[in-house]
């Protein structure tokens, strides 16, 4: 993230509205909610088959977003305008300009998050925070077959307005979950032996986690088997590793995934 609003790669500038807000009320608070519903945003993102993802870290060389038609209206650029994207770092190549964005802070990358999960599954944003909120609950009490079943609930109906693929839909849906729990989340980490799906950081645990997606018509055809392969992986390309030294407990945790089935596998690391 950013941590402040910058158009330039350099220059920093705090959320006006939220430190009004703050000194307004004398106190903390998500004030990004009621500057209002961003529905024509969501509702692009949905048409144009964006992956909500790919908006962390993206890098574009365009950020005027000129075109003539309005329901051809390029996203990135929108979302810049508006609030929800900054630039992070600006590289210059000759005449030309590479932007690096992300979103400014945490309050407006929980927030949008939010409207685009509520979005995903056809619920109301403030119907999304408590289950994010029992999602976490789950995990600090290391209760994945209840993380899974409750996770499993947002998958009972795909949207078919969405029209992108299952395994897209179940990947991006799982991602805007994870980061509405709250706590420390890294996604596609490398390491010298591969590409770790997510790391779950918290405060005494941390959970490495790989996601394994089947098909229909597959040759695996059961869900529980996939989540013993997604272990099977994280072992044995020590995706672990890198947290040994932290002296927290590591919780090896495989998701499969096929038929809007999901199944997932827990190994403590000994």
């Amino acid at each position: 993230m950013v941590h402040g609003f910058c158009f330039d790669g350099q220059q920093k500038l705090y959320n006006p509205f939220s430190v009004l807000s703050l000194f307004s009320r004398l106190d903390f608070d998500n004030f990004w909610f009621s500057t209002g519903t961003p529905t024509f945003l969501i509702d692009l993102i949905t048409k144009q088959k964006v992956l909500p993802e790919t908006f962390e870290g993206i890098k574009v060389a365009d950020l005027t977003g000129s075109t003539t038609d309005i329901k051809e209206l390029p996203l990135i650029p929108l979302l810049f305008q508006t609030g929800y994207l900054s630039i992070t770092k600006v590289e210059r190549e000759g005449v030309w300009r590479n932007y690096y964005l992300d979103y400014p802070n945490e309050e407006v990358r929980y927030s949008f998050i939010t409207y685009i999960a509520a979005g995903f599954i056809g619920k109301d944003q403030y119907q999304v925070q408590p289950e994010a909120l029992a999602l976490r609950d789950f995990l600090k009490e290391e209760n994945t077959d209840k993380f899974i079943k409750h996770l499993q609930s947002f998958f009972a109906d795909i949207p078919a307005r969405l029209h992108i693929p299952a395994e897209a839909y179940y990947h991006s849906l799982t991602y805007l979950m994870l980061r509405l729990v709250g706590v420390h989340l890294f996604l596609e980490k490398e390491t010298d032996k591969g590409r770790i799906d997510a790391v779950l950081e918290l405060p005494d645990k941390i959970y490495v986690i790989e996601f394994k997606f089947g098909k229909p018509d597959g040759r695996i055809k059961k869900v529980n088997t996939l989540s013993q392969n997604a272990i099977k992986q994280i072992k044995k390309n020590k995706y672990y590793e890198p947290y040994i030294a932290t002296g927290k407990k590591i919780i090896l945790f495989g998701v499969g995934f096929l038929n809007k089935e999901l199944h997932g596998r827990t190994s403590i690391l000994k």
